[in-house]
């Protein structure tokens, strides 16, 4: 029986892993299709969760044992936009070159001295933050996948809330350059700047549970707490990425990577490896912007034995 594995690499693209020369010689055997969807819409299919996004302002206060005095949370997200002469447009994460120490000086400052009494920021990793509130707020605001390459200089928060967040908002990217000019963080690329998004908010109280994912044939292979914290909350089978081997009891098998840039190859090393050693295992892999796999498997190992 043919078994699926899907590796993702949220944040990484497909420029960034052949600049590395990840595929090297191979790459006349493989093919990239553009992604028509985020990374999450591929991982909710995957696994039978029936949204195309993951529900992060809830997997993130699970993360945190909040007081019963907050009101509001959302995620509140480091971004990069790309300036021109026309706007400042939404690049997302994908050039974010922040550290886990970056994110943790960026916060730390930002609750200091932008933060009122009753609201935090906590830091969940580099990529994601939570800010939360005593107070009950009302946001409408899409997600940073909804936004990316459109021009923010036209956007605006929605809800009765909107000109409190709409305020933080700019107080935050300004407190940011500063610590870009003081020599506190490291610039980022030229005609760029580094920002924040707020989305996706929930009532603290709103709910505490997701329903039941029901697939025992479907194992999700994760180092990102996250993504483990959705397993758990689903009841989805979990193997620890340190176990991850080639003897796969599940007919289809979810990877969901999150990993620092500088072993990237290692993740795409054993997603060649299966690719070359295993014909009854179909990998793909999903990185920020493309759909990565070999052109014909069949064919390929057909040639390849005929050698």
């Amino acid at each position: 029986m043919v078994k699926t594995v899907d590796f993702l690499l949220p944040q990484v693209s497909a420029a960034q892993l052949e600049a590395q020369g990840a595929f090297c010689e191979y790459i006349q055997d493989i093919e990239m299709v553009p992604l028509d969807k985020d990374w999450q819409a591929v991982f909710c299919d995957g696994v039978g969760y029936a949204e195309e996004e993951l529900p992060w302002s809830f997997l993130r206060k699970k993360q945190f044992q909040l007081d019963n005095s907050v009101q509001t949370v959302c995620c509140c997200d480091p971004v990069i936009n790309q300036l021109t002469h026309q706007g400042a447009y939404m690049v997302g994460q994908s050039q974010l070159a922040l550290t886990p120490n970056d994110a943790i000086r960026i916060v730390t400052k930002i609750n200091e001295v932008l933060m009122s009494e009753g609201e935090q920021l906590y830091v969940v990793d580099q990529y994601s933050w939570l800010y939360c509130n005593d107070q009950k707020l009302e946001l409408d605001s899409k997600s940073v996948s909804e936004l990316v390459g459109k021009d923010m200089f036209n956007f605006s928060y929605r809800g009765k809330s909107a000109a409190h967040f709409k305020k933080l908002n700019t107080e935050i990217q300004m407190l940011i350059k500063q610590m870009v000019d003081y020599g506190e963080l490291a610039a980022p690329a030229a005609e760029t700047m580094i920002n924040v998004h707020f989305h996706d908010p929930i009532e603290h109280q709103a709910f505490d549970e997701l329903s039941f994912i029901r697939n025992s044939n479907l194992s999700v292979i994760s180092n990102n707490d996250l993504i483990k914290t959705f397993c758990t909350n689903t009841f989805l089978k979990q193997v620890d990425i340190e176990n991850i081997d080639d003897d796969f009891s599940s007919q289809q098998i979810v990877v969901a990577l999150d990993t620092e840039k500088e072993n990237y190859d290692d993740v795409v090393g054993y997603w060649l490896h299966l690719n070359l050693n295993h014909k009854k295992i179909w990998p793909t892999l999903y990185c920020q912007d493309a759909m990565v796999k070999f052109k014909d498997k069949g064919n390929w190992f057909s040639n390849l034995f005929a050698k």
